[in-house]
């Protein structure tokens, strides 16, 4: 009988280490990266998130983030696997890294950049993370959004997509 209540213990906890959560587990979509009430802290108004490219078999998913003021302003949060990309991901952060204008963004992912787009239409901003598993993470800021505001997106969906 002792035997058995081992066996059991053990395996409750076994089953507890296999299904408990992890804190890189990707939430169900890409809006959920980043939620609405945090996207209007960061950008200092209220917001709507609207998923772009939501199909969890994708290579690359997305989620749109704009300001309800009708001034077109907003953020596009930007995760891309492999299959998304031409190359891998450590050749196309390469790329993006030696752009005129890119500066170093410490603190993000394995490696990070800010880049300005003055010729884009609009004009925008991007935040290009380096992830492992050959992926990597953009935050596009229409108009021009600032690095730092960029980064704190970035920040927030790499903290549940995982690095």
């Amino acid at each position: 009988m002792l035997a058995m209540v081992r066996f059991l213990v053990l395996l409750a906890m076994t089953a507890g280490f296999i299904l408990a959560p992890t804190a890189t587990a990707s939430p169900a979509g890409p809006c959920e990266w980043v939620t609405t009430a945090e996207a209007a802290d960061i950008l200092r108004q209220p917001v709507v998130a609207t998923p772009i490219l939501d199909d969890p078999a994708s290579p690359e998913l997305s989620c749109g983030y704009r300001g309800t003021d009708g001034g077109g302003d907003g953020v596009e949060s930007d995760l891309r696997s492999p299959g998304a990309f031409k190359v891998d991901a450590m050749t196309q952060f390469a790329k993006a890294a030696t752009t005129d204008g890119a500066t170093e963004v410490g603190g993000l992912g394995l490696k990070a950049v800010c880049i300005y787009e003055p010729t884009t239409t609009p004009p925008s901003s991007t935040v290009v993370v380096q992830l492992s598993g050959d992926r990597l993470y953009r935050a596009t800021g229409w108009y021009a959004k600032s690095c730092d505001t960029l980064a704190r997106f970035a920040r927030l969906a790499i903290g549940r997509i995982g690095q």
